[in-house]
């Protein structure tokens, strides 16, 4: 006599509580771990299902976007989490929770990065020559929105404005990371043309653009009154 079948329980993966959905600043850890529950046909919890947290998509050409999972099965309650940190560029982020002996095999969590604050640091308004660098290198400084840490690797880009007709006008470097503590900077070589100057500093993943202005005179040589 062949023993009776018996189906195997269906058990249930589920989002817990309320880390789907989070808004951060880039580059930034999730406020709270991402939290599945694994729930046997009745309700009750599970305990030892693997389910596993991997990055599902992001936005094109991020770095920095990681996902740590503490364990791989499921506690006493069926709960399991995972930790995340945001790649430098804004938009929408998904990681997946997968388990294969589970309904549905796959749920998928949603976090947005937030732009970081761009701050201008120093270096605005100053007078240089014609053709000349100016004194100080153009600084702007990127960081969270909510708790003003330093944001790095942000990719920051200048750009001048310069009087009708100015050649020779440089910047160096044009585009750059921010650095661990946040800051980008520039230096600055104006034009032929005596005038003002406009220096914009900006990036997709930052706001607002920052503006810097800067002077060019002629190098007039002082005169001096003779007796």
């Amino acid at each position: 006599i062949s023993a009776p079948f018996v189906e195997a329980e269906k058990i249930n993966l589920l989002k817990s509580g309320d880390s789907d959905n989070q808004s951060r600043t880039v580059t930034k850890s999730l406020q709270q771990p991402l939290t599945a529950r694994v729930n046997g046909a009745q309700g009750n919890p599970k305990e030892g299902v693997v389910v596993s947290f991997q990055r599902k998509s992001s936005p094109q050409g991020q770095v920095g976007f990681a996902v740590n999972q503490p364990q791989p099965k499921t506690d006493p309650q069926g709960i399991i989490s995972a930790n995340v940190v945001l790649g430098n560029k804004s938009g929408t982020y998904e990681i997946s929770a997968t388990c294969n002996d589970c309904e549905p095999k796959e749920i998928v969590f949603t976090a947005n990065a937030a732009p970081a604050a761009l701050i201008k640091y120093s270096g605005d308004k100053q007078i240089g020559v014609v053709g000349g660098v100016i004194t100080n290198p153009l600084a702007i400084k990127t960081s969270d929105q909510i708790t003003n840490e330093a944001v790095s690797n942000i990719g920051i880009n200048f750009q001048a404005t310069t009087p009708d007709g100015a050649t020779g006008q440089k910047l160096e470097p044009v585009s750059m990371p921010t650095d661990n503590l946040g800051f980008a900077r520039t230096v600055f070589t104006l034009g032929n043309k005596q005038g003002d100057y406009t220096i914009a500093a900006n990036s997709p993943d930052a706001t607002p653009p920052a503006e810097f202005k800067a002077c060019a005179r002629l190098d007039v040589p002082d005169i001096k009154q003779h007796e």
